[in-house]
């Protein structure tokens, strides 16, 4: 049986901590959260999210393109994707904002 050095585990007592420290950071920020795969699929959403949606993890968590929940209106997620794309592409992330009649649209056509 192998140990490991002190300096690794220290190293690894770091990391864990980093984590622990990020997942706190996520489940109590004071704003909605919500990570999709490349395909769209939701992977996580954090408290505040649950609470503001109505909808539970359980709910949420592995459905595909949760964008057609009409959470956002069209224009912001146009300008999500684009920017999504771009820096998929390397490219700097555009700075601009979507337009301002992007609450009116409706985004329940989306696929």
């Amino acid at each position: 049986m192998s140990k490991t050095s002190p300096s690794t585990d220290r190293r690894r007592k770091a990391r864990r901590e980093a984590e622990e420290e990020k997942s706190a950071l996520l489940e109590e920020a004071p704003v909605d959260i919500v990570h999709t795969d490349l395909k769209g699929r939701i992977t996580y959403v954090n408290q505040r999210f649950e609470s503001d949606s109505g909808y539970s993890r359980r709910e949420v968590i592995g459905k595909k393109n949760g964008f057609q929940l009409e959470w956002f209106p069209v224009g912001t997620l146009k300008f999500l994707a684009e920017r999504m794309v771009a820096r998929l592409e390397g490219s700097p992330a555009s700075t601009g904002k979507p337009s301002s009649n992007a609450r009116t649209d409706d985004a329940s056509g989306l696929n």
